[in-house]
């Protein structure tokens, strides 16, 4: 082998999270902060990127808003 460590069972790179200002920055999570307030959605997105990055998960940008969405919508 000539040094590559790419095999045929590794995935694609894993996606990091960006930060939190970035997220805060986007149209789903502007219409969130219009409509919760952005001191909450700060706070659910703090404790979910939290939660992701403990448990070593990729990020998915789709799943995370819907994730943050539905816990807000549950307070």
């Amino acid at each position: 082998m000539s040094g590559s460590n790419s095999s045929p069972d590794r995935a694609l790179p894993r996606q990091r999270p960006p930060g939190v200002d970035q997220l805060l920055r986007q149209d789903t999570f502007l219409r969130l902060a219009e409509r919760h307030g952005r001191a909450l959605v700060l706070e659910v997105v703090r404790e979910r990127l939290s939660r992701l990055r403990a448990a070593g998960e990729d990020f998915d940008p789709g799943g995370f808003a819907a994730d943050c969405t539905g816990e807000l919508e549950a307070i």
